[in-house]
């Protein structure tokens, strides 16, 4: 989309920086994954709440309550 609207072509995160992709995509693969869990706890099943357990947010985990 960035290529399309700038007009640039954008080489692929892992060829700019081999090192670098695999950190990048945890952390966005993190952020995708609470933004999408508080989308359904707020409007999916009466609500939810997120069981938080140690400090890696791939053990959080997100218990709909239900109707």
């Amino acid at each position: 989309m960035l290529a399309r609207l700038s007009g640039v072509e954008i080489p692929p995160l892992a060829e700019r920086a081999p090192d670098l992709a695999p950190a990048v995509l945890g952390l966005l693969a993190s952020a995708l994954g609470v933004y999408f869990g508080e989308v359904c706890r707020t409007t999916l099943a009466g609500g939810g709440r997120w069981d938080l357990v140690g400090d890696d947010p791939r053990t959080y985990r997100l218990t709909l309550l239900g109707s």
